[in-house]
Formats: structure tokens, C-alpha cells, sequence
């Protein structure tokens, strides 16, 4: 069967598309992909798999009910809204045997709230041959990864309620790792992340035991030694939607803890770190109070139970792998 895969222009979205071509095409199908461009949708004739988040899943449903094109749209969020041009065109979107995919149960669940019909959930993949790395073993090593995200909300919500727990903060939290690096100058803490935004949280010290690398412009090979060379990884983030890194890890079994948040639950395989309260803001990110300590207490139980992480870890990731969601898509898109 001949697919088209269309992704937004994200990073990480450009990646899946990647994957998810090479695993279709390993599975016999003729996949190709382009960047969406709504131009492009009465240009398409075979079915269409359309990576996306709450923007251009809108306007793919409308075109693709316009067009009568056969559409997935396989969607990933953490920032909810309405869906109102979703909704709209839904019945004339699925006529033409369009399907719409949450990634996860979370994301499955507001989007049902808001009236949108749902076709299963299939979580977004991971590389097959990532399992053919293999983690280094117990060290004192923490590695934080992704683009760190200074939040703005206190500063715009504070006459409102607005939590001071929620003052000076990244999304990804990367900050507890930092801190985690002064309290413990016996561990190593590497942090890949977007220096500029950390620095707007706090102010880092120049540490020893604390390497910074600015995220971005690593290739594949290079990504994996960082992974690799880690005694663990840590995600103490305080909102993200799948978190696929977590699972990436897992697969060259690197063990991992992350905040107990319902999309990282989904993904599972590690040791959790909960959280205080999700905080719902008007511009609707909802932001996790954590405490620094349940951050430091989940890096010392992750390293005691290293071996047996790096196992169980390793085993969850499999479900994960592009080869099975390339699978589980097709059957969806019929």
C-alpha cells in the first residue's frame, strides 16, 4: 500500500516521520513524507498518516473532508484546547474513512471530553535498533536531556493565585539537577538542555561535578553516548505529553525515573517522582509542583535499583518500537 506521511515541522516530529517511513517500508508498504502544508492535501491520493499536535490537526481534518482524502491524524499534546474546527468537520473528515489517533490515554481523554471521536491510541515509537546498544552499567552519573522551557505563567498569572512554587521554573525541571549537582559533589550531573532558558530560572554555578551541552546538533551516534555513558536518567518534568526520550533510554537499558504525571505513567518502566498538585493556567498549560527532595530521594532509589531498572526498563521499551506502531497505524487506517 502506498502512504504518505506528513509531519509538522518539529524536530522530534521529523524524527518519528523518519522512523515511521523506514519501519513502513520494512513491513512492504511505499511510504514517503513531506512537511504539512495545507496546500498539499488535494495534491495527495494515497492515505495520508498526519503527525501532529493541537495545531494543524484543524485544518487537516477540514481539507481531508473537502478533498475526500482518507486521513490519520496521529496527535500528541499537553497544551488542551477546544478542537472547535475538529468537531466542526469530524462527520464529513471520517466519511472518507479519516481516523483520529491520541497517543495516549490522556490525550484520548480531552479530546472525547470535547466531543471528538477517537480510533484507539497508539503511542509514538522508538528506533528497533536502539536495542542493539547496551548502558555501560552503575555509575554516579545523572543525565538530564531535552529543551529545558522557561515558563512564564507565574509572572503572568501571580495577581490571579498563581502558585510562588511556580516562580523561576523550566518545564523539563532542569533546574532540581543543578541543584542536585551542589548538594552531591560526589555524583556527576550532565545536562543536555537550552542553557539560555535554565539561566532565566537560576543562576548556575560553575560546579566540577556539572557539564552542561547546549540541546540540539547532536547526531544520532552522539545522542546514544551520552545515554550510554550515563548511570541513570532523570525527567523531572513538570509537564510534557509521551516523553519519548524516557523510552529511548529504556531501550539501550539505561535506567530511568520521571515525574509520576499521567502521560509519563503511560510510558512506565521506571521509578516515579511524584508531585505536589498539576496547577491548570488560563493559557492552558498546567504546570506540576515538585519538590526538590522527592527529585533527589527518586536519583537515589533509580541508582540502588540500577540493575533491576535497566532490565524491566528495557523490556517495557519493546512496545515501543517503530516496527509494532508502524504496524498497529495501518490496521487503524484500514
Amino acid at each position: 500500500m502506498k502512504i504518505k506521511v506528513l509531519s509538522l515541522k518539529f524536530y522530534s516530529f521529523l524524527r518519528q516521520q523518519e522512523r515511521l517511513i523506514e519501519a513502513l517500508n520494512e513491513l512492504g508498504h511505499e511510504a514517503t513524507g513531506e512537511v504539512y502544508a495545507p496546500g498539499i492535501i488535494k495534491k495527495i491520493d494515497e492515505p495520508i498518516i498526519f503527525i501532529t499536535e493541537e495545531q494543524g490537526i484543524d485544518s487537516f481534518v477540514r481539507l481531508c473532508g473537502m478533498h475526500h482524502k482518507k486521513g490519520l491524524a496521529w496527535i500528541d499534546f499537553f497544551v488542551t484546547k477546544r478542537f472547535s474546527a475538529v468537531k466542526m468537520w469530524q462527520d464529513r473528515f471520517r466519511r472518507w474513512g479519516g481516523k483520529i489517533v491520541p497517543i495516549g490515554n490522556f490525550e484520548k481523554e480531552h479530546l472525547e471530553m470535547a466531543k471528538i471521536q477517537t480510533d484507539g491510541v497508539i503511542p509514538r515509537c522508538i528506533p528497533d535498533n536502539l536495542f542493539d546498544y547496551h548502558w555501560r552499567g552503575e555509575k554516579k552519573r545523572v543525565l538530564g536531556w531535552g529543551f529545558a522551557h522557561y515558563m512564564k505563567e507565574y509572572n503572568w498569572y501571580k495577581h490571579f493565585g498563581a502558585p510562588i512554587e511556580l516562580k523561576d521554573v523550566t518545564r523539563k525541571g532542569h533546574e532540581f539537577l543543578v541543584k542536585f549537582a551542589e548538594n552531591n559533589p560526589d555524583w556527576e550531573v550532565c545536562l543536555v538542555t537550552e542553557r539560555e532558558a535554565l539561566e532565566k530560572a537560576i543562576k548556575i554555578p560553575e560546579l566540577s561535578n556539572l557539564e552542561i551541552h547546549e540541546a540540539g546538533g547532536f547526531t544520532e551516534e552522539e545522542q546514544r553516548e551520552f545515554f550510554l555513558n550515563a548511570g541513570l536518567f532523570c525527567f523531572p518534568t513538570r509537564q510534557d505529553s509521551q516523553g519519548l526520550v524516557i523510552s529511548e533510554a529504556q531501550a539501550m537499558g539505561v535506567p530511568t525515573c520521571y515525574t509520576r504525571a499521567p502521560q509519563q505513567l503511560e510510558v512506565g518502566g521506571g521509578l516515579e517522582i511524584p508531585y505536589k498538585e498539576i496547577v491548570k493556567f488560563p493559557d492552558h498549560f498546567r504546570l506540576a509542583i515538585i519538590d526538590y527532595k522527592d527529585v533527589e530521594e527518586a536519583i537515589y532509589k533509580t541508582y540502588s535499583l540500577s540493575s533491576y531498572l535497566s532490565e524491566h526498563g528495557r523490556e517495557n521499551a519493546k512496545r515501543f518500537r517503530a516496527s509494532v506502531i508502524a504496524k498497529q497505524l495501518v490496521e487503524v487506517l484500514g
